[in-house]
């Protein structure tokens, strides 16, 4: 196991032949990175810490008695660590780890529109009737930013220009559907985060479309610099905890 710090956060790594899981605990609960797809996108979930008087007997006790669709049910599940790399996700390991580090500085009471209008996003098509999904988007030199916000999940993705395609940035989940199943689940972030998450979200994603313009990653080769870093940082690190003490 190795460390790595980032502003606030201090990082663990995890290894197992040819994966790559983190943690990093603060004063709400812990982090939790899993190890990149194969389009580099890291996937990351987070812990509440156990309130003071409550036991795992009797959050086990709540996953038993309490139906899919209750709100009990899930904070026993989020307090039990159930949602290690299922609560969204960044677009690489070290987006996640600056953005989430960024979560401990974030003022609760932000305001969304005015975030977002500082970052250079304007609103695009307003949503249709019963909608509540609000879309902002960002032209640059190369493409366009755009942004999905709802009280439930957020989704940031870059779209180049001339390109019939895109890529998904970030993506934070508050509830979700579950694949194959009826029931929604939902997920417990830092307190303050919990009081005002399309705000959070509105941060994180400007923060995250700045560095991405920052970094040249607005452009083919700059994107494939960045994948390359990160797949050679991995390696040295998988290959650091494989070889013996």
């Amino acid at each position: 196991m190795a460390q790595t710090a980032a502003p606030g956060l201090a990082w663990d790594y995890y290894t197992a032949p040819d994966f790559l899981h983190q943690k990093a605990s603060t004063w709400d609960g812990t982090w939790f990175l899993d190890h990149p797809d194969e389009d580099g996108l890291v996937r990351i979930g987070f812990q509440p810490c156990l309130p003071e008087g409550v036991t795992r007997d009797q959050l086990y006790s709540a996953l038993r008695r309490c139906p899919k669709s209750s709100r009990a049910y899930w904070r026993a599940a989020s307090l039990l660590g159930h949602h290690t790399a299922c609560m969204g996700y960044f677009s690489s390991c070290g987006d996640a780890q600056r953005l989430l580090a960024r979560i401990l500085t974030i003022e609760p009471d932000v305001r969304v529109r005015a975030t977002l209008r500082c970052a250079g996003f304007a609103p695009g098509e307003a949503p249709s009737a019963g909608d509540r999904t609000s879309e902002y988007r960002k032209w640059v030199e190369g493409g366009c930013f755009v942004l999905r916000l709802s009280p439930t999940s957020a989704l940031l993705s870059f779209h180049p220009e001339g390109s019939k395609g895109w890529m998904n940035l970030m993506r934070l989940f508050l509830e979700r559907t579950l694949p194959g199943s009826a029931a929604r689940a939902r997920y417990f972030w830092p307190p303050a985060m919990m009081q005002n998450f399309q705000g959070f979200a509105a941060v994180l994603a400007a923060e995250l479309t700045a560095d991405f313009i920052a970094a040249g990653r607005i452009t083919q080769k700059g994107r494939e610099r960045t994948k390359l870093r990160e797949k050679e940082h991995t390696k040295a690190v998988l290959i650091s905890q494989a070889q013996p003490a």
